[in-house]
C-alpha cells in the first residue's frame, strides 16, 4: 500500500498471546476498527475554523488541534488498511495515499526566501515560513482510542474463530 501516512501494527507481545488461528481475525478487526475510527473522527469533526470559498461552494474548516473537517471527501475515501504476512510476522497497515494526510496530521509550512507575512529579524538568514498549517491530527488520537479497545477486540476475534 503506497501511502504518505502509514500506521503499521506488528504481531508483538500483546498479539503473541493469541493463537495462530485467531491472529488473522484479530488483526483484521484492528485494521477495520482503526480505519473506520479515523474516518468517523474526520466526519464528526466540528466546523469551528476558517471559512473557505471555491467558486460557489463554501466550506468551514476545523480548528487546529481538531481532526480535519470533510470537504470533498477524497481524504476519507483514501483511508485504507491491508493485512499481510511476512515470514512468521503478521503486519496490518492502515494509511492514506493522499499527500495532504501528512500535512493535516503533523502540520506544514510553505517556505520562502522573502516572506512578506513574517517579519524578518536583522541578522536572520535562511528561509522563513510564508504560511503555516497547524496540525489537525486524526490518526494519533484514534490510536489512543484503539488501545483501550484492544481487549474487547481480542475477545471478539476469539469468539469469531470458535463459531467457525
Amino acid at each position: 500500500m503506497p501511502s504518505n501516512v502509514k500506521v503499521v501494527f506488528y504481531r508483538d507481545r500483546l498479539a503473541s498471546q493469541i493463537s495462530e488461528k485467531v491472529i488473522v481475525p484479530f488483526m483484521t478487526l484492528v485494521g477495520a476498527e482503526y480505519s473506520n475510527g479515523v474516518k468517523e473522527r474526520m466526519r464528526r469533526s466540528p466546523a469551528t475554523g476558517r471559512v473557505y470559498r471555491r467558486g460557489k461552494k463554501t466550506h468551514r474548516a476545523s480548528s487546529p488541534g481538531q481532526a480535519p473537517r470533510v470537504d470533498t471527501g477524497d481524504l476519507v475515501k483514501s483511508v485504507r488498511f491491508q493485512l499481510r504476512k511476512s515470514g512468521s510476522k503478521h503486519i496490518m497497515e492502515a494509511g492514506s495515499n493522499r499527500k495532504k494526510a501528512v500535512h493535516l496530521e503533523y502540520g506544514a509550512a510553505r517556505l520562502s526566501k522573502k516572506a512578506p507575512l513574517v517579519r524578518r529579524r536583522r541578522k536572520q538568514t535562511g528561509r522563513e515560513a510564508r504560511w503555516i498549517l497547524f496540525p489537525r491530527p486524526s490518526w494519533g488520537p484514534e490510536m489512543q482510542t484503539l488501545r483501550s479497545k484492544m481487549p474487547a477486540l481480542m475477545a471478539r476475534a476469539s469468539k469469531m474463530k470458535r463459531r467457525k
